[in-house]
């Protein structure tokens, strides 16, 4: 009975209609007795039962077989579908890419201006696939770099040169060539800029807002910009405007940031106001340099102020800074290496004041020449381990070392000149380490002083100074180590112009 209520219930749910027929659980079986119900299935009462279950097994199998084997030629079709519709959508992004560079190239400036946000939408057509194609990305970049690049002539409104006419004199001995070049240029330039610039700034990872380029290398070399605007660019990878010619009332690259190497060397800036503030140069890792070497700044105004500069070195050598005034206020120079050397600071103004020079190695100004009105270091520090003025020449009204920490282990003004109408050490703190004055020239009209000054250093040297006008040393707060001719050989005398007469000079009252 046990064994027959199993195949009763078995054929009943194998032959109902319905998928719902409840098997009894209640209801177990051994091997044995299945063995003895499989023997009996030659009796006549278990033969159409366990048929029937075999049959429907066999079917189940096939129907499973037949489902893994149709499955497994979808997938199949599905990634060939897929592959296929990749190559087809790279291949149209392709084609798009040669139809929108031959709109670059148009007479028309309308045309030209469409092709610069076709190319800006292929751009990030690239970037939004599965895989971002960032080599794609960047060949759309360089195409609006490029054109950035190409020649410009301001003075007729015009640039991109576009053909040469070349014309033969009846003797053939003369040769006439004319270039043309596509019209209303300017403003398709100016549209490149203000697209690349806004592809530059922090951008959230959401894809309804437009992808980031920061990632992306730009050669902005021997480019001509009119009043464009950086501010609070990223630029992740090197960059470079070297011999860029910056035009138009202002250039703004204030808040910007140049984590990879910088290069802005033979660039010219003629905008009424260049602006740095607050930008970064370097990411901190200390392997990135920056370079304004024989930079010309002939604007009214450059403003580097709180700039910050990591990385290995930054140069600004050669350069020459003309115009009204040209500040680094409070700007910090971290890098290994800071060279101002052999610049013409000419500007009415030069201001280094409250700037920090904390660098491992040395920071540079050797023979540079201040000969504006106002140069002002008041309260800049120098903590590099190196500083050189050597041969640096001081001309101009006034000149300020005011407050300066020196604590540097080597510090020079040797050779350097100060013909200014008045130079001021005042408060200023030598520390550490050598300080050397040696045949340094003091010859301001009015005088040199370094009252109230902190001489604690390992040694302070005057050997063979000139003290050419008058020069004073009173109420100094420290005074030791301090070496002069007259205090080394006895053959010599304190000159006249130097003051206090009654040497030493005594302490003063504190300064600071």
């Amino acid at each position: 009975m046990h064994l027959s209520a199993i195949s009763t219930q078995l054929w009943a749910a194998l032959s109902s209609d319905t998928t719902t027929t409840p098997i009894d659980s209640s209801i177990t079986v051994t091997v044995s007795e299945l063995k003895d119900l499989l023997d009996q299935s030659s009796g006549g009462w278990l033969t159409q039962p366990l048929a029937t279950l075999i049959a429907g097994a066999g079917v189940l199998a096939s129907g499973y077989l037949v489902y893994r084997t149709g499955k497994h030629t979808r997938t199949q079709e599905r990634e060939h579908f897929e592959t296929s519709y990749a190559l087809e959508v790279v291949r149209g992004l392709r084609d798009r890419f040669t139809t929108i560079a031959s709109q670059l190239s148009d007479p028309s400036a309308a045309v030209r201006t469409a092709g610069i946000y076709a190319m800006e939408a292929l751009a990030e057509d690239w970037l939004r696939r599965p895989t971002p194609a960032v080599t794609e990305a960047q060949a759309c970049i360089n195409v609006l770099c490029s054109y950035l690049r190409t020649p410009y002539v301001p003075q007729q409104g015009a640039g991109n040169q576009t053909g040469t006419i070349v014309r033969f004199t009846l003797s053939d001995r003369v040769v006439e060539e004319r270039y043309s070049y596509r019209q209303d240029d300017l403003a398709v330039r100016q549209s490149i800029v203000r697209v690349l610039a806004a592809h530059l700034q922090p951008i959230e990872d959401d894809d309804r807002l437009p992808r980031s380029w920061s990632e992306l290398d730009f050669d902005f070399s021997g480019a001509y910009f009119l009043d464009c605007d950086f501010s609070g660019a990223i630029f992740r990878k090197p960059v470079t405007f070297e011999r860029a010619h910056f035009h138009g009332s202002s250039t703004r690259f204030s808040n910007s940031k140049f984590d990879a190497n910088t290069v802005f060397s033979d660039a010219e800036f003629h905008s009424g106001r260049t602006n740095f503030e607050s930008a970064i140069f370097g990411d901190g890792s200390g392997s990135v340099r920056t370079e304004f070497l024989r930079t010309k700044f002939l604007g009214v105004e450059t403003n580097f102020d709180n700039t910050t500069f990591t990385g290995t070195s930054v140069e600004f050598g050669y350069c020459k800074f003309l115009g009204n005034v040209a500040t680094f206020i409070s700007t910090r120079f971290r890098t290994k290496f800071t060279k101002f050397t052999d610049i013409e600071f000419s500007s009415e103004n030069t201001w280094f004041t409250e700037a920090t020079f904390d660098g491992e190695e040395n920071a540079s100004f050797h023979k540079s020449i201040f000969s504006g009105q106002s140069t002002d270091f008041a309260r800049a520090r120098f903590q590099c381990k190196v500083l050189s003025f050597k041969g640096t020449f001081f001309t101009g009204e006034d000149v300020s070392f005011h407050g300066v920490d020196f604590t540097g282990e080597r510090t020079y003004f040797s050779n350097a000149e100060f013909r200014t109408g008045q130079t001021s050490f005042n408060e200023a703190l030598f520390d550490r380490g050598l300080t050397s004055f040696h045949n340094t020239l003091f010859a301001s009209s009015y005088q040199t002083s370094f009252n109230q000054t902190e001489f604690v250093g390992k040694q302070i040297g005057f050997a063979n100074a000139r003290f050419e006008s008058q020069t004073t040393f009173e109420n100094p707060q420290v005074f030791a180590n301090v070496d002069f001719d007259w205090t080394r050989n006895t053959d010599k005398t304190q000159p006249i112009t130097v003051l206090p007469r009654q040497w030493p000079p005594q302490a003063g009252p504190p300064g600071r």
